[in-house]
This record gives C-alpha cells, structure tokens and sequence, in this order.
C-alpha cells in the first residue's frame, strides 16, 4: 500500500476558517486510511512570519524552501504506526 502524506492547516493563519478542526479531522482520518500519515505544517510555519509574504498567509521564497525541506523530511522519514491517530510529525 502506497503512503500518503497530509499537511495540517496554519493554526496562526487568521484567514482561515477553523484550522483545528480541519486538523483534527485529518488526524482521524488516519484511522480510515492506515497508509494516511499528517505531517503537521502548522506547527513547522507558525511563529516564522520572516518565511510569510505580508498577507501573513502565502510563503515568501525562504518559506517555500523550509516548506520543501519539511515535506522531504516527512518522506524520508519511516513510517508512523499504521492507522495511528497521532500521526502528525
């Protein structure tokens, strides 16, 4: 079964609407999809607003390259446990 990786909503985004519910439902999602794994971007993003363009939401180009290397480091990490519902690293 392949692996799917997720990214969990900005929390500190005050645009956008409801973000821990939005990654609490991801998170039980896991359960549904064991292969499911989320990779909490919230977490990595917030309190680096020198990664975020004025609009405090889109990244600017130093954000764009953490967000890369975030994401490179959930796939070159070994997988979580299967169907756990605290999946996010």
């Amino acid at each position: 079964m392949r692996r799917v990786l997720w990214l969990t909503a900005q929390t500190e985004v005050r645009r956008a609407l409801d973000p821990v519910s939005v990654n609490e439902a991801l998170r039980q999602a896991t359960v549904r999809w064991p292969n499911l794994e989320v990779l909490d971007m919230g977490a990595y993003l917030d309190g680096h607003p020198e990664w975020h363009t004025g609009d405090g939401v889109h990244l600017n180009e130093m954000g764009s390259s953490e967000l890369g290397r975030f994401i490179r480091n959930g796939i070159d990490s070994p997988p979580s446990r299967v169907g756990a519902l605290s999946s996010v690293i």
